[in-house]
């Protein structure tokens, strides 16, 4: 066997090699093993602005827990679950007290002009929060109870097992994204 093709050949499986690898590390971040936020994790007090500009200081020292859904404007899921995020804070209204956060406030016009949240949309300026509740993918639903601890932590829209798991869990029928 000549030379060059012995070495075609090990640049062709070397080649081989790598794109499965790579393949196999983005299956890995496509498709998360677990919630970023682990239940149980702590969430303390913070203060978040709503779209007039006037700050508002979210605490868990409350009778009810708080639902907080984290969207993004731009975030195609987002938009999505629009309608079954609507049915689940209508649904829970009297039992849990709801909060919408963002982090971005551009875009939110536009979003807003498409999408009627049942309660309003608060912008989140607290690096911390967004670091400690590791809030890098949208949408995220948490469910934390008055004593501020994360019982139940749902990644992505409404489909699924994460939809199965919200129904389940708030004993109700969502419509399907």
């Amino acid at each position: 066997m000549p030379r060059s093709f012995v070495f075609v050949l090990a640049l062709l499986a070397l080649s081989l090699g790598l794109n499965v690898e790579l393949a196999w590390k983005m299956r890995r971040l496509q498709t998360p093993e677990s919630p970023p936020t682990k239940v149980g994790a702590q969430v303390g007090p913070f203060t978040a602005t709503d779209m007039e500009g006037h700050a508002r200081d979210i605490s868990f020292n409350t009778v009810k827990p708080t639902l907080i859904y984290y969207i993004d404007p731009q975030c195609r899921w987002c938009k999505a679950n629009s309608a079954s995020f609507d049915a689940l804070a209508r649904a829970i209204d009297n039992k849990v007290r709801v909060v919408i956060l963002s982090r971005r406030a551009d875009r939110m016009e536009e979003f807003l002009a498409s999408n009627h949240p049942p309660v309003p949309i608060l912008i989140l300026n607290s690096a911390a929060l967004i670091h400690d509740l590791d809030l890098t993918a949208t949408p995220q639903t948490f469910v934390v109870n008055p004593k501020g601890r994360v019982e139940h932590h749902w990644y992505g829209a409404y489909t699924g097992q994460t939809r199965d798991e919200i129904e389940k869990t708030f004993h109700l029928h969502l419509p399907e994204v």
